[in-house]
């Protein structure tokens, strides 16, 4: 399993926002649905984003 799965799971039970850094690209936005190799996020500019877990470099809270 992912290594940030302890704050994706609580940004999903709280809708507390985080921070994604993929590729030297950042993605703000909180946890909608936790995937075995992605996860789905939502912000204010958009309702769906899918994050492959793979490819992130980090997450912040």
């Amino acid at each position: 399993m992912s290594p940030f799965l302890e704050l994706l799971e609580a940004s999903l039970a709280n809708k507390r926002g985080l921070i994604f850094y993929l590729n030297g690209q950042i993605v703000a936005g909180y946890v909608t649905k936790i995937g075995d190799h992605a996860v789905e996020v939502r912000n204010q500019q958009h309702d769906r984003v899918i994050l492959l877990l793979d490819r992130l470099d980090g997450v912040a809270q």
